[in-house]
């Protein structure tokens, strides 16, 4: 099965989920986020502004930001993607309907210094395979850094094997409503 066919299978799925569901699922796995071991002394977390078709994070990052951490949001620039931190929460959407930080007023932050990332995804699948938008923004971003990547979906959205190719970059981790799974051989 084809990428595309793999990402119309999931966002039926997802469609069929109600806002109230979306909402409560999305709690619940900011609640999971937020007790993972990998947060203790972390201070820069790459997170992302949410669509309606992604887990909602907003919690997460207003959490960690409570406790100290600076979080930072991706931008992205032509083919490639970069991360800024937002202190004025000034946001606008960019070409793709995405809200991202407005540039002007905010500062982007050096790759290496960020400790985590939470990645969207459209799908995954056990073996911590991630299906993105097809753009490869995160794959590009993520590639050769150190920081731990943990992907958040619905478990709607997880498939029993991700199609892939030699540039997707697989997760630590995968959080949803129900499991937290791991690549235990990347952690």
């Amino acid at each position: 099965m084809s990428k595309s066919q793999q990402r119309q299978i999931i966002r039926e799925r997802v469609e069929m989920l109600t806002g109230s569901e979306k909402a409560a699922f999305s709690h619940r796995i900011c609640q999971r986020l937020v007790s993972q071991p990998e947060l203790q002394g972390t201070k820069v977390i790459l997170s992302y502004l949410a669509d309606e078709r992604e887990v909602n994070v907003d919690e997460f990052n207003q959490l960690m930001a409570q406790k100290g951490a600076v979080i930072c949001y991706p931008v992205v620039r032509g083919e490639s993607m970069e991360a800024y931190y937002c202190p004025q929460e000034r946001y606008v959407l960019n070409g793709f309907g995405i809200r991202e930080p407005e540039r002007s007023s905010s500062i982007l932050i050096d790759r290496e210094a960020i400790d985590l990332v939470i990645v969207p995804c459209v799908g995954f699948d056990a073996k911590m395979n991630r299906l993105g938008h097809g753009k490869g923004y995160y794959d590009r971003f993520l590639a050769g850094m150190d920081a731990d990547r943990v992907a958040v979906a619905f478990e709607a959205q997880r498939l029993e094997r991700i199609e892939t190719t030699d540039q997707d970059i697989r997760m630590n981790k995968v959080i949803t409503e129900d499991a937290v799974y791991r690549n235990i051989s990347l952690i």
